[in-house]
């Protein structure tokens, strides 16, 4: 009688085959669900950096307005954006609300973004509490012939897997109607 049965090698080398097919598609499904939340992540960074420097351009815009208008001949462009101007601040354009981070140890800490009901970020601790931090900067420039401008800076910072990550978006805003000193 011949009886052929599997040898201890055999059957560990079954098993690793084994493990191999399964682990193999697992880690990289894995590393594809890290990828796409990483992804995500720098994508809604991107539009919290944007965010800011389209409402530092809408109150530009909207002194341009008063000192167009006749109503302020001398209306500053970067009026009403003080707590800002060469030093860190927050700014939640759903309310309005623009605020001066504190300074601990030498650095400005600014708070959380949080994000309500309906999906919005926003600084007014309405809603839950995110893992994005969002900093605004205006540096006040005066150019040639004393034309105004300003560069905004945006930071958004967050951690993921315990790794300190950011976004940081820059753009320069002019005066270009150019009488204003």
């Amino acid at each position: 009688m011949n009886h052929r049965a599997f040898t201890l090698i055999e059957t560990l080398v079954a098993i690793a085959v084994l493990m191999i097919a399964i682990v193999g598609p697992y880690s990289i499904a894995n590393t594809a669900i890290v990828a796409s939340r990483t992804t995500q992540n720098e994508l809604i960074a991107s539009y919290l950096a944007q965010e800011p420097i389209e409402f530092v351009r809408t109150v530009r815009d909207m002194n341009f307005s008063v000192r167009i208008s006749g109503e302020n001949p001398y209306q500053q462009p970067f009026s009403y954006l003080d707590a800002c101007v060469n030093q860190t601040c927050v700014i939640d354009s759903k309310s309005y609300y623009i605020n001066t981070c504190p300074m601990y140890g030498g650095a400005y800490v600014c708070p959380p973004l949080y994000k309500d009901e309906n999906g919005l970020y926003n600084q007014q601790e309405s809603g839950e509490e995110t893992i994005f931090t969002r900093s605004v900067q205006i540096t006040d420039n005066v150019s040639y012939m004393y034309t105004h401008e300003a560069t905004v800076t945006t930071t958004v910072s967050w951690s993921e897997h315990g790794v300190p990550r950011s976004y940081t978006l820059e753009e320069t805003l002019y005066d270009w109607l150019g009488y204003a000193n």
